[in-house]
């Protein structure tokens, strides 16, 4: 599953990598403006961000599930 949406290499760099947020208050929640700029910093490449491809996530949580 993983080497269908990034190259192995990446994904070393990255697999412990697990970037997500908290919020209590309901209009912080899909906010994401002060993620940018740590995605940006961290060079984190996009492919490697699951849930903005949601049939690649949900087949992700299906191997895992298996």
């Amino acid at each position: 599953m993983y080497s269908e949406c990034c190259d192995t290499q990446t994904l070393r760099k990255f697999i412990d990598t697990n970037i997500s947020g908290s919020y209590d208050i309901s209009f912080q929640i899909a906010d994401y403006e002060r993620l940018y700029p740590l995605l940006a910093e961290t060079e984190f490449p996009n492919k490697l961000i699951m849930n903005c491809w949601p049939d690649k996530f949900l087949a992700l949580l299906s191997d895992k599930g298996q």
